[in-house]
């Protein structure tokens, strides 16, 4: 399927003003539409549903918690290397019950 440099610009054009042909865009990027539906509001302001916060503070954790967690990867690899590693087994057996039995009950 080829697209036309007509349907090109049209397909552009709407990707950057939206669907809406009346609706004229500033240079600050919001619709004059919207500028004359709501003149004395001072700030846009956004819902964000709780999920969508949770997402947020998890991407965010995510991201700045590689350092953290790249020093005890290499902390533990040089004990591995030094043959002083030595994980508590009454920890791990622990979590590894604890997680089959929360996977039997869900």
């Amino acid at each position: 399927m080829k697209i036309s440099e007509k349907d090109q610009h049209s397909l552009l054009e709407k990707t950057i003003l939206g669907n809406s042909r009346g609706v004229g865009v500033t240079k600050a990027g919001k619709s004059q539409e919207s500028q004359q539906a709501s003149p004395s509001s001072a700030a846009d302001q956004v819902d964000i549903s709780e999920q969508a916060r949770t997402f947020q503070k998890l991407n965010k954790l995510a991201t700045t918690g590689t350092d953290v967690r790249a020093e005890k990867v290499e902390q533990v690899r040089t004990q591995v290397e030094a043959g002083t590693y030595r994980p508590n087994t009454t920890k791990i057996a622990e979590k590894l019950i604890r997680s089959t039995l929360l996977d039997n009950l869900s």
